[in-house]
């Protein structure tokens, strides 16, 4: 999978784009100062290293994270439709939680994290095409993405930290933890990290799914919402019948 120099250069450019609009003041100064200093690390870094998982070629990266923005938008939109209770972060926190939740997988500023397999073997029977750096230090990736933002004096607020932090769910025992307190006292008090980890899976999810059906679909560029006819079916009479209060 390949996309064009032009095409990655448009996404990276989305991405700031958000950031201006989302952030201001200092933290837009320090993060504006962030993607210049890492911009060709996280503008050709992928996603993943092996081509079923997700967005596994140069520029993968960029277009998994506008994903998992637009998506967390949904996800608050349709959390909010349900009558979940959003009051206690906000719409910057989201995008802000959404824009660096794989923000480690860059790396640690001097080693990046993938490099690409030297090993014909691994690429051809793994599809495995990225391999981890063996000169970058172990640390899981929700930590290192605390690391490089305070690296770079980005200030984090609590929900953000916890959401980045938690975005994995059951799937990284960092995360876990978060979601596997039986005490009252001890959940999660907020619902951005539901929301963050559900907007996630469905990126990932879906990009894989493009990737299946690479003959079919767009692969390259960050994810459409495609009316069609299946959509239509969910949205009739019948089905709001259903789910309303009589």
């Amino acid at each position: 999978m390949n996309l064009t120099a032009e095409q990655i250069s448009t996404n990276f450019d989305k991405l700031i784009k958000i950031s201006d609009q989302y952030f201001s003041g200092i933290r837009l100064e320090k993060t504006t100062k962030m993607y210049g200093d890492l911009g060709d690390t996280l503008a050709l870094m992928p996603a993943s290293s092996f081509e079923h998982f997700h967005s596994c070629y140069p520029g993968g990266h960029v277009v998994h994270t506008l994903n998992v923005i637009k998506f967390s938008v949904y996800v608050y939109k349709l959390w909010k439709m349900c009558g979940a209770d959003l009051s206690n972060f906000t719409i910057e926190e989201l995008v802000f939680s959404a824009m660096f939740h794989d923000l480690g997988k860059a790396g640690n500023i001097k080693f990046e994290k993938y490099i690409p397999n030297d090993s014909s073997w691994h690429v051809k029977n793994q599809g495995r095409f990225y391999k981890l750096n063996p000169e970058l230090q172990m640390m899981p990736d929700n930590q290192r993405s605390m690391y490089l933002l305070q690296k770079f004096n980005i200030e984090v607020s609590e929900n953000e930290f916890i959401s980045i932090m938690a975005h994995e769910a059951l799937y990284n025992d960092d995360s876990k933890a978060y979601f596997t307190q039986f005490s009252d006292d001890k959940t999660l008090k907020f619902n951005l990290p539901y929301i963050l980890h559900q907007a996630d899976v469905m990126a990932y999810r879906i990009e894989y799914e493009q990737w299946r059906n690479s003959d079919k679909a767009n692969k390259y560029s960050p994810l459409k919402i495609v009316k069609s006819k299946e959509n239509k079916k969910v949205t009739d009479k019948k089905f709001d019948d259903l789910f309303t209060n009589k």
